[in-house]
């Protein structure tokens, strides 16, 4: 699982190995923090993703926006 997290030079094969490094991340600390009897921040997690979702569909310096948008 952790050698999914390792990518070439693609922009779109980093940000889904990004997404991967986040979701292992979510599982590993989750189980962690159980076995030390700490809560896991679901939502910070849930909030951080979303906003790193929003950074990947920003589009790029140079990118032409599609049609309607500002």
């Amino acid at each position: 699982e952790l050698e999914r997290t390792y990518v070439g030079a693609g922009i779109e094969e980093n940000w889904e190995a990004l997404f991967r490094t986040i979701a292992l991340f979510r599982r590993v600390a989750s189980d962690v923090a159980r076995h030390l009897g700490y809560t896991y921040p679901h939502e910070l997690d849930r909030r951080v993703t979303t906003y790193t979702e929003q950074i990947r569909s920003t589009p790029r310096a140079g990118e032409r926006q599609p049609e309607g948008h500002a």
